[in-house]
């Protein structure tokens, strides 16, 4: 995928930062010393770790990486979701921490890449392990996001912590803050959405967008075939 950018960018001082799972990315001192040479945190799932949750120490850094300047790149998804006509999950919700929490507004450039469930696809059989060649990949970069689109959302937090004060639960999981956060991420979710349009594919399922739409039978396996014909993978 980095094959487009210059070779400068695979070096760790100009490398972008990402999050790795940590019961895979950090499952030995060798693995996770190769993580972390290339600006890897390690994320605690909720089902996986009693250290999970939008919360953790490796996600709080985030916003002051993005302060100092730094690039963070994410799969908003957080999994592997092959949907026939490449419809998305809803986005997690620490994405809004980045909007949130950070001093400065982060420059926010939304991604679209498709052709990469052609290379290794989830119900491919042997060899399983070799990615199949001569596939193509799409990737499309949106514009940079105006700024000034997070100001409505960074006030409303701004009040919500004037209101609780910054060490109260109601900012972790108050009814006014899920809401806050699930709005502003739904919003980015949508930008991303623009891309896939452009690419020609079919308007989404009504509510493909939400957590809830994943609560249906058939449709919540951590690895699989769901109900609608989607692939999916714990990664």
């Amino acid at each position: 995928m980095w094959a487009i950018l210059p070779f400068r960018q695979l070096f760790p001082q100009h490398m972008r930062h990402a999050l790795g799972s940590a019961d895979i990315c950090f499952s030995s001192p060798v693995l996770s010393q190769y993580f972390v040479h290339g600006n890897v945190h390690p994320i605690h799932r909720s089902h996986k770790s009693p250290y999970g949750g939008l919360f953790q120490p490796a996600f709080s850094r985030l916003p002051t990486l993005l302060d100092q300047g730094k690039w963070i790149h994410i799969f908003p998804e957080a999994r592997v979701h092959q949907h026939p006509a490449h419809q998305m999950r809803y986005f997690k919700w620490g994405i809004s921490r980045l909007l949130l929490e950070t001093e400065i507004p982060p420059a926010v450039v939304p991604m679209w890449i498709e052709g990469f469930e052609q290379i290794m696809h989830e119900s491919r059989g042997f060899p399983r392990f070799l990615p199949r060649v001569g596939k193509k990949v799409v990737m499309i970069f949106g514009d940079e996001l105006d700024p000034k689109m997070w100001d409505v959302y960074r006030k409303r937090w701004r009040e919500l912590r004037q209101k609780y004060g910054d060490d109260s639960e109601e900012l972790r999981t108050g009814e006014e803050a899920t809401k806050l956060r699930v709005e502003l991420t739904t919003v980015v979710r949508g930008e991303v959405e623009k891309l896939r349009r452009a690419r020609g594919w079919p308007e989404e399922d009504e509510g493909a967008g939400t957590a809830e739409f994943y609560e249906k039978p058939g449709m919540k396996d951590w690895d699989g075939r769901l109900a609608d014909g989607t692939y999916v993978k714990d990664t």
